[in-house]
């Protein structure tokens, strides 16, 4: 149904109010004046109903002091200058329940708070959505929660049980579509074309560059489409930018996209956005993990980033469609062999930030897909990915079973290069395990399948396995290994490789009783972080070894705060690992501050935490948390595992 003009409008209020067909003005200008006469000595509550545009309501605005309108709109409508406006969200979850029960006539039991709460999910919160629920609910008593709730779980029929009489989701939606597609503007028209886009998309939300790419437009059209759907309430912006549609608008977006008479062009849309998304984070991790023989700084033909730093932020930004791309598996719209790719490609973002728990999620996933499409190769990387995840969290030795599984894999292919990178992540797994000798044989192996040149960033990561391997035994020389790593590391313009480098020799001072020395090391790779180029794992111990050199110095004011950082960004992170480590410094700062009691609490914790880890301070930790020993200092280090530089790239 069009929406009324102004002049059909005006003409139907001044006949309700008695005013004379004949004495209605046919101009609009003239039909206000006549209005604002009629009311001005009145008290009138003026209720305008589902507004279209303010060229719609302005002439209708009273202006007698005893006036006040009501306004509803799907539209913003801020140039009306209205004295009180009011966004009308989804109803929380209570209290969408409590419309249910009272609509429905029912009284919840607490047997019923799992499915009822299953319920308002299914409909949005939306009040119209959950009407039609409670109105179902009412005329059939024998209808369970439960029932409807089965019903409504079809993503297919969801709008199909969405309808009752003259209630219709579907119907609303409709409206508001056709709306668009009938008003000539063709920003409204742009905006209609991207909803079923976004139907056929189906991603967790959208931006404008993504969108561009599918509507075959610039990306300020797409940022004008986005913004108009979010007026008329058929997406909410939920951050600058970013925009994300409501449950029940995604399944009549879904429902519109897949409609026989819907545009042509759909398939080739989705293609080229899933095609800009495989571009930009190829070059993503192509930043983060720079290729052979670029210059530092200096871009490459694939690398759309200024910086490490904005192509972290990009990653930030996609992140949500990243992991839904990633995870849509064989039979999603990238297929097995593109889903593999984008799962490689994402192993640097989702590894520098620190998302433990996404990469181990997805790296999984990858090995599953790897296998069942026999792609030995792929398997082998995912393994090393795995490994990586594994490391993160703790479990150096699942992490050593995946890497030796890699290296079996590598050695079956013959791919002497990701062997010689397996068997360098191996012995620093056997280092962290404290195997002097296997990690001393593992690294020999790795060096013996040097036959030819190497990237300056290659060379970088082995002179840092061959520092922590020598870490063990005479942690002098490995000092001497770990500056060649930052050299080299600075020369291939790898802030990732430098940071592990840095912390590395933090680490090595720390056993030979430099705290002060460690300090300066720690301090130099927190300013290489503060470029915007993070390597959580490389930040994380720098973290906890810059507060045990506050700590060794005596500085427990500084040491202190180091620790409680350190636990706001595991917080962020998700890292329990992390939490767990800084715990048990966090306690050995607070024995020194003579707080026994607080330190006790914060040992326990930490014990809880890594219990089920392979840390090198559990010993310690029971030993305090018995407190049957003196807390002892224990150093770990940082190697550069699959994925700790860009060996796991």
């Amino acid at each position: 149904m069009r929406p009324l003009a102004p002049a059909e409008a005006l003409a139907a209020l001044l006949h309700g109010l008695g005013v004379d067909a004949r004495r209605i003005p046919a101009d609009v200008a003239a039909g206000s004046a006549l209005l604002r006469s009629a009311l001005a000595p009145t008290r009138t509550l003026l209720v305008l109903d589902d507004a279209a545009s303010a060229s719609q309501v302005r002439p209708l605005l009273p202006a007698g002091a005893g006036c006040a309108v009501l306004l509803t709109s799907r539209r913003p409508l801020a140039t009306l200058g209205v004295s009180t406006h009011v966004r009308l969200d989804p109803l929380s979850p209570q209290e969408s329940a409590r419309l249910l029960e009272r609509a429905s006539g029912r009284s919840w039991t607490a047997s019923d708070a799992e499915p009822v709460a299953r319920l308002v999910a299914l409909c949005g919160h939306l009040p119209l959505a959950l009407r039609i629920c409670a109105a179902r609910l009412r005329s059939r008593r024998a209808l369970s929660v439960r029932r409807l709730v089965e019903r409504l779980a079809h993503q297919e029929e969801r709008l199909d049980h969405l309808e009752l009489e003259d209630l219709s989701v579907r119907r609303s939606l409709t409206a508001a579509h056709e709306a668009l597609l009938a008003s000539g503007d063709p920003c409204d028209a742009d905006a209609a074309g991207a909803l079923l886009l976004i139907g056929a998309l189906d991603l967790p939300e959208y931006g404008a560059p993504p969108l561009a790419v599918a509507m075959d437009r610039t990306e300020r059209s797409a940022e004008r489409a986005l913004d108009r759907l979010a007026e008329v309430a058929l997406l909410q912006e939920t951050g600058w930018g970013r925009h994300v549609p409501h449950d029940l608008v995604r399944d009549f977006a879904r429902e519109r996209a897949a409609r026989p008479d819907a545009p042509a062009g759909h398939a080739d849309a989705v293609d080229r956005a899933l095609r800009w998304y495989e571009r930009r984070l190829a070059r993503c991790a192509a930043t983060l993990r720079p290729h052979p023989g670029r210059a530092p700084g200096q871009p490459g033909p694939d690398t759309a980033f200024a910086d490490e730093a904005a192509a972290l932020a990009w990653g930030d930004t996609e992140a949500a469609n990243l992991l839904f791309l990633a995870g849509s598996g064989a039979h999603g719209p990238l297929g097995t062999t593109r889903t593999l790719d984008l799962i490689h490609a994402l192993f640097p973002y989702l590894h520098d930030r620190g998302r433990v728990r996404d990469l181990a999620r997805l790296t999984r996933h990858a090995v599953t897909l790897a296998r069942s499409s026999g792609d030995a190769a792929s398997e082998a990387r995912a393994l090393g990915h795995l490994a990586s995840a594994h490391y993160s969290a703790g479990h150096v030795r699942q992490a050593l079973h995946l890497v030796d599984e890699a290296v079996a894999l590598s050695e079956r292919l013959r791919d002497d290069t990701a062997r010689m990178r397996h068997l360098g992540n191996r012995a620093a797994l056997l280092r962290e395990l404290g195997r002097d000798t296997d990690a001393r044989a593992a690294l020999a192996r790795c060096l013996a399948l040097r036959t030819g040149p190497l990237t300056t960033a290659e060379e970088a990561i082995l002179a840092g396995h061959q520092g922590y391997v020598a870490e063990l035994t005479d942690p002098r020389s490995a000092l001497t290994f770990h500056r060649r790593s930052r050299g080299l590391a600075r020369a291939a313009g790898s802030a990732v490789i430098e940071q592990v480098a840095l912390c590395n020799t933090g680490r090595a001072h720390l056993v030979l009783g430099e705290p002060a020395r460690a300090l300066r090391s720690f301090d130099e790779a927190l300013a290489v972080m503060a470029s915007g180029a993070a390597h959580w794992n490389a930040e994380r111990e720098t973290r906890l070894g810059r507060a045990q050199a506050l700590r060794a110095l005596g500085r427990l004011a500084p040491a202190r705060e180091a620790c409680g950082t350190l636990l706001d960004e595991t917080a962020v992170r998700g890292d329990s690992y992390g939490r767990g480590l800084a715990e048990y410094e966090y306690g050995h700062v607070l024995r020194a501050l003579g707080d026994e009691r607080a330190a006790m609490t914060r040992w326990h914790s930490a014990l809880t935490t890594l219990e089920s880890t392979d840390a090198s301070v559990l010993a310690d930790l029971r030993a305090l948390t018995a407190a049957t020993a003196k807390p002892t200092s224990t150093c770990g280090g940082i190697g550069a595992l699959p994925g700790s530089g860009p060996a796991g790239s």
